[in-house]
């Protein structure tokens, strides 16, 4: 189920799932992802999820094909992953640039961690923004 309002307002993601960690669910989430944003004290790929799907981010409507999952970490608060498809059949991809941040393959927006600090258990968000608001934040 999605929830959400004017551009300016947050949508929500509920998904009907477990909350106990196992490695299946990473397994499968790491073998469908090209790029993540995600949070680990120790790990660039999370080992072990609570949960993983897939679905569409729609904006604007163009449709995104992308990748969730949640985990836990040592300070028992929710890991929240983000995971862009590699390219199929020559479309073009998602790139990451120099900030971390990831684009869509259109060029048209930019998905960053909450606030432009690190993807993480803390803030549970992530940000959709355009590519002229990135240089703009980064200036600022």
């Amino acid at each position: 189920m999605t929830t959400g309002g004017t551009p300016s307002t947050a949508l929500q993601v509920t998904a009907a799932a477990g909350r106990h960690k196992t490695v299946p669910p990473a397994t499968w989430f790491n073998g469908n992802t090209l790029l993540l944003l995600g949070y680990a004290l120790e790990d660039d790929t999370p080992s072990e999820l609570n949960f993983a799907f897939a679905g569409n981010l729609v904006i604007n409507g163009s449709s995104y094909p992308v990748y969730l999952g949640q985990g836990s970490d040592l300070l028992f608060t929710n890991d929240w992953w983000f995971g862009t498809p590699p390219p199929q059949g020559g479309e073009a991809s998602w790139t990451r640039d120099s900030s971390g941040y990831l684009h869509t393959p259109d060029g048209k927006y930019v998905v960053r961690p909450k606030n432009g600090g690190y993807f993480g258990a803390h803030d549970n968000a992530f940000q959709v923004i355009t590519p002229n608001l990135t240089v703009n934040c980064e200036e600022a």
